[in-house]
């Protein structure tokens, strides 16, 4: 690493390169002269660009707005998400997202009910009001669960009825959405 302290380098225990210097160095390694750090190298910095490659060994500016800087500077996709207005979560027997302009997604697991029995399903978050479609699934040919109609459906629970169950411990699913 003695290549390092030669000047310009390194000065004053700071490290100076320039894209012509690291062009050098990728020639030097054997990337070749259309290399990407070449590509880069013929580019001008502008305010508000942002440099992408348009092939192997050309790249080219493109503009950046307010919203794709605020995007880059999340540090995770929950941040990214919530920016964009999308929120969601998961519970033991369920989850949720709600997407911008506040629809709402949710489902869930249905608990074995014997057949004509009902059994209430807690949303795992509320719906401001009550949802437009919930049903019910089964992975069974022999079980179908009814979820009763949205009149019937609570901000925060649905009644869910179990048909035809000729199988022991036979739950299902729901989808519920709405506002």
């Amino acid at each position: 690493m003695t290549a390092i302290n030669f000047p310009p380098l390194c000065r004053g225990r700071r490290i100076f390169a320039d894209f012509a210097m690291c062009n050098c160095f990728s020639k030097n390694l054997g990337l070749g002269a259309d290399s990407a750090l070449g590509a880069l190298n013929v580019l001008l910095p502008a305010a508000n660009k942002l440099p992408y490659f348009d092939s192997a060994s050309t790249a080219a500016l493109t503009s950046i707005s307010r919203v794709g800087r605020d995007i880059i500077g999340k540090n995770t996709l929950t941040d990214i998400l919530a920016y964009l207005g999308f929120t969601f979560g998961t519970t033991a027997s369920g989850g949720w997202i709600r997407l911008q302009g506040g629809f709402l997604f949710q489902w869930g697991r249905i608990e074995s009910a014997q057949a004509g029995a009902g059994t209430d399903v807690l949303f795992p978050t509320p719906f401001t009001t009550a949802p437009a479609y919930t049903f019910g699934v089964t992975s069974s040919a022999c079980n179908v669960y009814v979820c009763e109609g949205s009149s019937q459906t609570k901000l925060n629970k649905v009644r869910c009825i179990s048909y035809e169950n000729k199988m022991s411990d036979t739950a299902g699913y729901y989808i519920a959405a709405g506002f």
